[in-house]
């Protein structure tokens, strides 16, 4: 999944629309320019702990339990397990390091911006669509993989918010998810456009803007990182 996630963001540079993000990026500067990562400790738990009990649970509000049973009735037993064991080895190698919040918080961030690329991927014209596999062999090349692998990265993102929760207290409504997940829909709106450009090979301006674009949403990220847990966006949805 991360090798995925990385060739992608590469080739195509994830790009958003770039007035409005500057708006949610002058919206949390005013409201937190003081802030730093936060990564204190509310509660003593292991993200495989987080996974066995959230797993199993019922005890969720009606749209995480149907969307969790929805995604598990989507992957196999083997990609569960991958998940649980992927998980465990992102516990113990990046979330014991000096900010484990920043850390869970860019890895729920990669998991947002893979599932747009590979959303859109979808959504393109067949013949495109082999066309940008061909030129990357690390892209998943069957579609119905893709859509279980989705199905896989998605539950693997609700787990790492749950743990977030668990562990530092990170969640609260329309908090700094809502703002990222908000800029992801605004990618999604010209990814397809710039894929098809990327195939067609109509480069030159079109990727100075890329790369212009992609900076004004590194800096998003980089301000989200420092918001405090619970800390809400009014106005702010999902």
């Amino acid at each position: 999944m991360t090798t995925s996630l990385t060739i992608l963001q590469h080739q195509f540079a994830v790009p958003v629309i770039t007035l409005i993000t500057l708006g949610l990026l002058a919206y949390i500067w005013i409201r937190h320019k003081r802030q730093r990562p936060y990564s204190t400790e509310i509660r003593k738990v292991t993200l495989a702990e987080t996974w066995d009990v959230w797993i199993c649970s019922e005890a969720l509000d009606l749209e995480d339990k149907e969307k969790k049973d929805n995604l598990l009735g989507a992957i196999t037993k083997e990609d569960l397990d991958a998940i649980r064991e992927d998980l465990i080895t992102l516990d113990k190698q990046k979330f014991s390091s000096r900010y484990p919040l920043t850390q869970i918080r860019r890895e729920i961030m990669a998991s947002i911006d893979w599932r747009a690329l590979n959303e859109e991927l979808l959504r393109l014209p067949y013949d495109i669509r082999q066309q940008l596999r061909q030129s990357n062999p690390d892209i998943i090349q069957d579609d119905h993989q893709a859509e279980r692998y989705l199905s896989a990265n998605e539950l693997r993102q609700m787990a790492l918010r749950e743990y977030a929760s668990q562990r530092f207290g990170d969640r609260a409504k329309s908090d700094w998810l809502n703002v990222y997940l908000r800029a992801s829909k605004l990618k999604q709106t010209t990814l397809r456009g710039m894929m098809e450009n990327r195939v067609r090979e109509q480069g030159g301006e079109e990727t100075v803007r890329q790369h212009a674009i992609q900076l004004v949403d590194e800096k998003l990220r980089e301000k989200l990182l420092r918001v405090p847990p619970g800390t809400k966006f009014e106005g702010i949805s999902d």
